[in-house]
């Protein structure tokens, strides 16, 4: 590994774990989080680079992929 490479921790999210730049599964794809914004009772917006927003429901959890830099060895 030369430490360009991205690595991915797979998981599952919800409202309150869900971060920008998390890799999301909803309608059949992998998104991007490029922003997000709370709304009322816990819920989310997730907004994506070329689609429509999706409201993440405060009990939903969904599958992710989240960026992370491994440690150097």
């Amino acid at each position: 590994m030369s430490g360009h490479e991205i690595v991915y921790e797979t998981l599952t999210v919800t409202a309150d774990s869900v971060r920008l730049g998390d890799l999301v599964h909803v309608h059949g794809a992998e998104r991007p989080v490029r922003n997000m914004r709370s709304i009322a009772g816990g819920h989310k917006i997730l907004l994506f680079d070329s689609a429509m927003p999706y409201r993440l429901s405060v009990r939903a959890a969904i599958n992710a992929r989240r960026p992370y830099a491994p440690s150097p060895t």
